[in-house]
């Protein structure tokens, strides 16, 4: 299934009012260039169907919400495993790094946005 139909559906499942998505940004060397450029094409049709859906989107620093989530480490695999914990200490739940990302996105957003809840 194609990210795009797989997003309108999840949309329309779960009566989805606003996007939250996270920024990206080319990390290290040269290396990560083809990662970047993926990402970069995922980021852009999630933008445009936010749009086209009319629905409110915004971009998230992943600096924004390991901040506001005093997530911290000295390297990214550390603060991956520091998102997860907080997931699990926070929410008791056990998930993957990237679902730990997804969330910790939403409980930064709500911190900082406690007067829209």
């Amino acid at each position: 299934m194609k990210i795009r139909t797989k997003v309108i559906s999840l949309i329309e499942q779960y009566n989805i009012n606003k996007i939250l998505l996270e920024d990206i940004q080319l990390q290290g060397q040269t290396n990560n260039v083809t990662t970047y450029k993926a990402l970069a094409e995922v980021l852009g049709v999630l933008e445009e169907l936010a749009r086209e859906l009319n629905i409110p989107h915004e971009l998230v620093h992943s600096q924004t919400w390991k901040s506001t989530l005093d997530i911290k480490g000295r390297d990214r695999a550390t603060q991956k495993r520091n998102a997860q914990a907080y997931v699990a200490a926070t929410f008791g739940k056990k998930v993957s790094q990237d679902e730990s990302d997804s969330i910790c996105i939403g409980a930064a957003y709500i911190k900082n946005n406690k007067s829209a809840f």
